[in-house]
């Protein structure tokens, strides 16, 4: 905590919940108090507590406030999103697309993951993967098609994202394809002699 306080920040973290001045404080005191016995596990108790419905609070306001979302901005999301659909190898820029569409940057990216439940950039990178895993599993295109139709230059780059994204490589994906496929083309009854 108090590498956080000294560097100035002015929202936790992991929340993105402002760091109000009596939240700063609070955080001080606990850190600089002298007390001891019983009286410091009191106000250790009861600050933490105070920091937690002020953290909470504060959390309650930002969600209210994001949602705050007129049509305009929700249509302008939508088209956003659709651009993001229809250009997989090379998206254009946020920045670009904010001021295409006459919105706010922030707006867009916190409107975006509200509307959507991911920031643009996860739903970006998902789209990818949902759309190379139908490819190797639908098409008969070679890995390396796959990897350059949703946008990756490099092959590695491809295969690594896409393991850690379904736990199996694209080959694996691939092969499996070509293993049905192989199936559906043999014989039914292998026992006849031609």
């Amino acid at each position: 905590m108090g590498l956080w306080l000294g560097s100035g920040e002015l929202q936790l973290r992991d929340f993105d919940v402002p760091l109000l001045p009596v939240m700063q404080a609070g955080t001080a005191a606990l850190l600089s108090t002298r007390l001891e016995g019983q009286f410091r596990h009191a106000f250790v108790s009861s600050t933490t507590e105070q920091l937690l419905c002020l953290a909470l609070s504060a959390l309650a306001d930002r969600t209210s406030q994001s949602t705050r979302l007129s049509t305009r901005d929700r249509e302008i999301i939508q088209s956003v999103r659709r651009i993001f659909d229809e250009s997989l190898a090379d998206p254009p820029r946020v920045e670009d697309l904010a001021k295409r569409f006459g919105i706010n940057r922030n707006k867009l990216r916190c409107g975006f993951k509200d509307i959507f439940g991911a920031s643009i950039a996860e739903y970006w990178i998902a789209r990818k993967m949902r759309i190379a895993f139908e490819l190797l599993e639908q098409e008969h295109r070679s890995v390396s098609e796959v990897s350059a139709c949703v946008g990756y230059d490099y092959l590695c780059n491809f295969t690594t994202a896409f393991k850690r994204w379904f736990g199996q490589t694209p080959r694996e994906v691939a092969k499996r394809r070509d293993l049905s496929m192989l199936e559906q083309t043999r014989p039914k009854n292998r026992n006849l002699v031609s």
